[in-house]
């Protein structure tokens, strides 16, 4: 959840009976617990219960772990589930893309994927980024510890981050238990993020649920002043349907991605996409981009590298 201080937020739980006795809270980074005001909003008809849960008032900008207290006094804690916004949001931002940072990979003679990724991350800090975005490849091999090492890494962000998946994080739906949906939408500001899927080796088929679900989500963003989609990789195999929704009939303003470990080629990616399409290199490598958001829409920066962590 990204959402403004002083809004409420939504939260779905599953297996709660008498949502009027879960309590809520915020736990921020200094452990300070901030207690939640809920309500339970419409039925969902489904095996979730939807809670509105008002933050304090006095509540910092900043990210913060959800805790979720079952009558039974069971907990559940998600981290780094919440975002506070400042109240004022600047209509034009700097947004960061980070891509394949391989947690777990061995590379000889090379540095390590966490030192390099820790580096990239504390040099986005020191920017004007507004918003990271990381589209994939985040772990070697899916491996659960892998997962929670990046999570760990997550962390160091001084600003809100928006992760999906990518064919290394392929495996037994580790993906999922650590980092939840494959495709889903969020705002931020005016602006609309759609994130869809790339784990499986058919990028959102036809015949499968997603490009369904991709066009309810494109529909639901299409008031925002600008569209922004994330995945990891494009395969012209991706089916029609979604690249009508994408590219064609309604088309996002930008997509963000990389899987090649190297910039755009020549006519690489949607040819229907034309020139909305970035391609950043690996943050295995050091890699990173910033992308301007203006009035008259994203403009992408060069892609940057951070200094003394790999040999020429």
């Amino acid at each position: 959840v990204i959402v403004r201080a002083g809004m409420p937020f939504d939260v779905l739980l599953r297996g709660i009976t008498s949502p009027a006795e879960v309590s809520c809270a915020l736990i921020g980074a200094d452990s300070v617990e901030y207690p939640l005001t809920v309500k339970s909003t419409a039925d969902e008809q489904s095996i979730y219960t939807r809670l509105e849960c008002q933050p304090p008032e006095q509540i910092q900008p900043g990210g913060y772990a959800l805790r979720i207290t079952a009558p039974d006094g069971t907990t559940d804690t998600n981290f780094r589930a919440v975002w506070i916004l400042a109240p004022e949001i600047s209509e034009y931002y700097v947004l960061a893309h980070v891509t394949d940072v391989h947690i777990g990979k061995q590379r000889n003679n090379r540095p390590d994927p966490e030192k390099v990724f820790t580096a990239v991350i504390d040099e986005i800090n020191k920017t004007d980024a507004a918003l990271c975005a990381i589209t994939g490849d985040i772990t070697e091999n899916a491996d659960p510890e892998q997962f929670r090492r990046f999570l760990g890494l997550l962390d160091r962000f001084s600003v809100p981050t928006l992760v999906c998946s990518g064919n290394h994080d392929r495996d037994n739906l580790q993906y999922e238990r650590f980092m939840g949906l494959q495709t889903w939408a969020r705002t931020f500001g005016s602006d609309g993020f759609l994130v869809f899927d790339t784990k499986d080796y058919v990028v959102a088929d036809d015949w499968g649920p997603q490009p369904g679900i991709l066009h309810r989500l494109r529909r639901m963003l299409r008031p925002c002043r600008f569209t922004i989609g994330l995945t990891h990789r494009y395969e012209p195999a991706m089916g029609v349907r979604s690249q009508l929704v994408l590219f064609a009939d309604d088309p996002i303003d930008l997509l963000l991605y990389g899987h090649t470990h190297q910039e755009r080629r020549p006519g690489e990616g949607p040819y229907w996409a034309g020139d909305r399409v970035v391609i950043t290199p690996a943050c295995v490598d050091g890699y990173y981009r910033l992308i301007d958001i203006t009035a008259q829409g994203p403009v992408p920066r060069s892609a940057a590298r951070v200094s003394g962590i790999h040999p020429d």
